[in-house]
C-alpha cells in the first residue's frame, strides 16, 4: 500500500466487515450462551458474562471511529504524495473499482446481518447497519475528497501549485 492511495480503502473496508460480523456473531453467541447457562451458574459469572454483552454492544460505536480514523489517516497520507494531474484518470478508474467492491462488502454484510437467527443482536447494532447500508456513499465521499487533496499538492509549490 502506498501512503494515502485510494487504494488503502481495499484493505480497511475488509478490515471493517470482519469487524462488524466478528461483533455481531460474538454478541449473539454471547447472549445466548447468558440466556441457556445462565440459570446454572452463580451471581458473579452471570454478571461477568452481562459485562461481556454490554462490552460487545459498544463495539458499535467503535465501528464508526474505526471508519473515520482510517479515512482520516488516508487523508493525512494524501498530503505527502505527489501526483501529476495527468493520472486522474487512472485514479478515477480505481475509485470506480473501489466503489463497485464496496457495494459488493455493504450486501455482504447486509446478507449476513438479516439472517433469521441474528435479529436480536443485529437490533443493537444500528449504527453499524446504517453504516454499511451507506457504505459506497461514504467511500466515494471521502475517497473524492483525497483525491482534490492528493492533486491539489501534487507540486512543490504547495496548495494549488501546479506542474508548469
Amino acid at each position: 500500500m502506498r501512503k494515502g492511495s485510494i487504494l488503502d480503502f481495499m484493505p480497511i473496508l475488509l478490515i471493517l466487515l470482519v469487524f462488524s460480523i466478528v461483533s455481531i456473531l460474538g454478541y449473539h453467541i454471547l447472549t445466548q450462551y447468558q440466556a441457556t447457562v445462565a440459570p446454572m451458574m452463580n451471581d458473579e459469572a452471570n454478571s461477568i458474562i452481562s459485562t461481556g454483552a454490554a462490552t460487545l454492544g459498544y463495539f458499535d460505536d467503535l465501528t464508526i471511529f474505526i471508519l473515520f480514523g482510517f479515512a482520516i489517516a488516508i487523508l493525512i497520507g494524501g498530503f505527502y504524495l505527489k501526483l501529476h494531474p495527468a493520472l486522474i484518470g487512472v485514479s478515477l478508474f480505481i475509485l470506480v473499482f473501489v466503489i463497485m467492491l464496496t457495494g459488493v462488502f455493504s450486501n455482504v454484510f447486509i446478507e449476513y446481518a438479516g439472517a433469521s437467527e441474528l435479529t436480536e443482536a443485529v437490533s443493537h447494532f444500528g449504527k453499524t447497519m446504517l453504516m454499511w447500508k451507506s457504505m459506497p456513499v461514504i467511500i466515494l465521499v471521502i475517497a473524492v475528497i483525497v483525491m482534490i487533496v492528493m492533486y491539489g499538492m501534487s507540486s512543490d509549490k504547495g496548495p494549488g501549485g501546479g506542474f508548469a
